[in-house]
């Protein structure tokens, strides 16, 4: 009888230091994560020209990430309206100028050019092909001006028409926070 009793008790040691060691594995992922894409996150400053002489502009502030090594980064066209008197980017502790190269309003995408010392370091891209709803993402960004601030979340659907003309867009449900966009 007695060792009757110690199989299911084994049974659940084993199934609570399992999930431990997964759950320690899952923490380790997203620890990975950051610590592999920090240093290709940008935060971005916007500051804009003001048109009255009284008017106090408001710096607008939001995040992005390295594309390329020799100084394009990607981020969100809405930090990039009206007259803009100057863009700072900060990528860990190198502070750089930048200037708009474009920005497509309708998937709120813009491409900023810094000149750098150095090459930057980029992220790696995957294949969104290869995505399934369910799976886990991570958004790293400078929210209200924080820097290294991790969120995460689960895709949560695949080819989103959201009336433009190319509708194969992810959702996800990451929390996104002001001046993190981009």
């Amino acid at each position: 009888m007695k060792r009757k009793a110690f199989v299911p008790v084994l049974t659940i040691i084993l199934i609570l230091f399992g999930f431990a060691y997964a759950r320690a594995g899952f923490h380790n992922t997203f620890i990975n994560i950051f610590e592999k894409a920090r240093d290709s996150v940008a935060s971005i400053t916007v500051k804009p020209n003001s048109s009255s002489p009284n008017a106090k502009p408001t710096d607008l502030k939001g995040s992005g990430f390295v594309w390329t090594s020799d100084g394009y980064i990607i981020s969100a066209a809405h930090l990039f309206q009206g007259n803009i008197k100057e863009i700072e980017i900060s990528i860990g502790q190198k502070v750089l100028r930048g200037r708009l190269v474009g920005k497509d309003n309708n998937t709120d995408i813009a491409l900023v050019k810094v000149e750098a010392p150095m090459p930057l370091k980029t992220l790696q891209f995957g294949n969104s092909d290869d995505i399934k709803v369910g799976e886990w993402v991570a958004a790293i960004g400078d929210p209200f001006g924080l820097e290294d601030t991790m969120t995460h979340g689960i895709i949560s659907g695949k080819k989103r028409n959201i009336g433009l003309v190319s509708d194969e867009f992810i959702q996800h449900d990451a929390a996104i926070n002001p001046g993190n966009s981009g």
